[in-house]
């Protein structure tokens, strides 16, 4: 149920991306913290200190993080490989369920930029399988902890194209 609140923040995100292109990470993360916290009242946290920093997201259920999760603006593979890095670091043994928002602002190959995540996620993941065309689903295992974690990640597209014949105030 998060991640499909996710989802349908995202598809907002893109659908009034003139708007959005311009708010840096943390307002686009206060937009989806904000949104989840109409489902989860009093539960979501951000910029909550989780082992060794401060993860963007998170979702308290019977005092321990049920879900926790990071958002980047996408800057390329090797940045998005630390983010996913960054995030098990914020993880403790027993958090399973992990997510990571990337937030497209500037590249305008938006397919290219799904087929480098596809593609490091099936080279790095045990199982993945595409939930949507912006979500994956993913099995992958921690080596610190010897457990399997479940890890969605979650692309929107935020760039903004300009319309062919268009005059520049």
């Amino acid at each position: 149920n998060i991640i499909k609140i996710i989802h349908l923040c995202g598809t907002a995100l893109e659908e009034s991306a003139k708007t959005f292109n311009q708010f840096n990470e943390e307002a686009l993360r206060d937009y989806i913290k904000g949104m989840l916290s109409s489902h989860y009242e009093n539960t979501v946290t951000g910029e909550t200190f989780r082992r060794v920093g401060k993860t963007d997201i998170q979702i308290q259920r019977e005092d321990k993080a049920a879900f926790i999760a990071e958002c980047k603006v996408w800057h390329g593979i090797k940045l998005f490989s630390d983010a996913i890095e960054q995030l098990f670091c914020y993880a403790t043994w027993k958090d399973t369920k992990l997510s990571l928002i990337i937030f497209n602002k500037e590249n305008k190959n938006f397919a290219g930029v799904q087929q480098q995540i596809q593609s490091w996620l099936k080279e790095n993941c045990k199982s993945c399988k595409q939930w949507n065309s912006n979500i994956w689903d993913c099995v992958k295992y921690r080596e610190d902890t010897g457990r399997d974690v479940r890890l969605a990640v979650a692309l929107y597209d935020i760039s903004i194209k300009e319309l062919p014949n268009s005059k520049k105030n």
